[in-house]
């Protein structure tokens, strides 16, 4: 077997390289003058030498799939390949160099260790994978050329993240209180405003389907044009199916529109013809910033000295549970409680409810329409939910992955559910599944299409959302040392600081608002790359609560 490394020199030509359209989206329409284009690089490939041989072709072919548009690369193909050949089919990325390994002459394998995959409806999933992409060849009036290929292209992690930009998507929530992120990735090269609003009607990805969230925005809903002129004001210019549609719908169009459009100062909404009223601000308060604890048997917000104030609606009853673990939300004036024997409660201001008396359970969550989840830590497939005033039951409705359980926690608008768990083999894995419900809202499952999330090395303690958008993960190591690592869903990971015997972790609103609790009961948030303590050295936390 013949291999052929790829020079360390390529990383330093692909920095220079151009990409791919995925989705292949371009200028849309006309209008008012565009906002420029960020300036970009042009990568200008080589053609095939003459007389190169199989190896240096299929090379050359990978490195000039990274140019500006994909006629060199092309030139690599037969021509019946090159007419079938789909460079937009998907993009892998690569943070190691690849190898070219001769199978014979007229086969080769291109080996390349992926760390994710672009989509061609441009969702992003981390996928550290190695690969082996097969390639035939032929020869064309006594030159080699690529008869057969995989579809898609291939680029190194640096130049991917040059080429390409995320951009939130905006649906909602299935009672359209809220709007749910869903993250894309798209070229510099493509116009924004039209690029953005095309994946906007072509609608969710695959966590957000089935119900889990909404859209303003009927099948057939097509776009004749979207703009945004130099002063921010966009038009948005579409044809809907069937008669015009009512004004509560025209301003959810509206506001899933401008907070997927964040170039948007002012927007004109033009549907079938006609100029849309300007639809209001769509307001959402989320829960008060400063920590909930349970600390000297008292359960409430923290002062800055670390006194409690107590919880004047569902404080003493909290307390009362002597709880290890808390999910409160303040305007459902609901707990989801783990008291010290490990049962799992149901706190209302006028009762206290034990749910689930199952061994082992982790810590509950709590979803925005009152639900509570509870699952035993060794039986992953037993996921229960519980509504707000216990009474009903929900039995088993999904199998969370992996042997054991370690964290899970409902994401802040109710829709999607963080899962860390162990698997068979020892390691962590962690993703966010969207949560099913039926028309009453009760949760029935999640979805099987899931964000990964990545875990790094160590010993994974915790997971909480940071925001609507992004998760955070916990992870130990044996010398007692913890790393915090963020990662938007369908987007990249990125450290968040050390900290040291770390036990617990929690989000509010954003990623200053992260807070940690350590095991002498200390709650720690962050300062740059360092986590500093909240509260003086003589209080203990026994309790950090997750505020929904």
């Amino acid at each position: 077997m013949k291999r052929t490394r790829l020079v360390a020199a390529l990383a330093a030509v692909l920095l220079l390289a151009g990409c791919a359209e995925i989705p292949k989206v371009g200028p849309v329409g006309s209008g008012p003058t565009q906002v420029p284009d960020e300036p970009t690089i042009v990568f200008l490939p080589n053609p095939p030498s003459p007389g190169a041989k199989p190896a240096e072709i299929v090379s050359g072919f990978v490195q000039a799939g990274a140019g500006n548009n994909f006629s060199v690369a092309r030139e690599y193909l037969t021509k019946a390949f090159a007419a079938r050949w789909r460079p937009t089919a998907g993009v892998l990325v690569h943070d190691k160099p690849w190898d070219v390994v001769e199978k014979g002459k007229q086969a080769l394998q291109l080996d390349v260790q992926t760390v994710a995959r672009l989509a061609p409806d441009g969702t992003y999933t981390p996928s550290v994978q190695s690969r082996k992409l097969n390639f035939g060849l032929e020869q064309v009036g006594g030159q080699w050329r690529i008869a057969k290929a995989p579809d898609g292209i291939v680029l190194a992690q640096t130049v991917f993240e040059r080429r390409f930009k995320p951009e939130t998507l905006q649906f909602f929530d299935p009672a359209y209180k809220r709007l749910v992120p869903d993250v894309r990735w798209f070229t510099t090269r493509s116009r924004p405003t039209g690029s953005v609003v095309r994946a906007l009607l072509a609608g969710q990805a695959p966590p957000l389907q089935g119900g889990v969230t909404a859209t303003a925005f009927p099948i057939g809903t097509k776009l004749e044009s979207a703009t945004t002129a130099s002063d921010g004001t966009t038009t948005v210019v579409i044809s809907v199916p069937g008669k015009d549609p009512a004004r509560q719908v025209t301003d959810r169009m509206q506001q899933q529109l401008l907070r997927s459009l964040p170039a948007a100062t002012t927007l004109r909404l033009l549907v079938n013809g006609r100029l849309a009223p300007t639809a209001p601000e769509l307001q959402v308060q989320g829960p008060a910033q400063v920590p909930v604890v349970y600390a000297g048997g008292r359960f409430g917000t923290a002062q800055s000295t670390g006194a409690v104030s107590e919880d004047s609606v569902l404080g003493k009853r909290v307390a009362g549970l002597k709880p290890i673990a808390v999910t409160v939300s303040a305007r459902q004036r609901l707990a989801a409680v783990q008291a010290r024997d490990d049962r799992v409660a149901v706190v209302t201001p006028d009762a206290t409810r034990v749910v689930d008396r199952r061994a082992g359970l982790i810590d509950p969550t709590l979803d925005q329409l009152g639900w509570t989840y509870s699952v035993p830590k060794d039986d992953p497939t037993a996921l229960d939910a519980f509504s707000s005033d216990g009474r009903i039951h929900r039995r088993s409705i999904a199998d969370l992955g992996g042997s054991r359980v370690t964290a899970m926690e409902a994401s802040p608008d109710g829709t999607r559910m963080l899962v860390l768990v162990q698997s068979p083999s020892g390691g962590w894995e962690s993703n966010v599944a969207g949560i099913q419900r039926d028309q009453s809202g009760a949760p029935i499952g999640l979805t099987t299409g899931r964000y990964p999330i990545a875990v790094p090395t160590g010993f994974a303690l915790d997971a909480t959302w940071v925001d609507d958008s992004h998760v955070a993960i916990l992870t130990g190591q044996a010398d007692g040392s913890d790393t915090v690592t963020t990662q938007q869903l369908g987007g990249l990971t990125s450290p968040a600081g050390r900290l040291s015997n770390a036990i617990s972790i929690v989000g509010t609103s954003s990623k200053s608002d992260l807070r940690a609790r350590d095991n002498t009961g200390n709650v720690l948030e962050p300062s740059g790359n360092v986590w500093q303590n909240v509260f003086p050295a003589t209080v203990d936390v026994a309790v950090l609560a997750v505020q929904r």
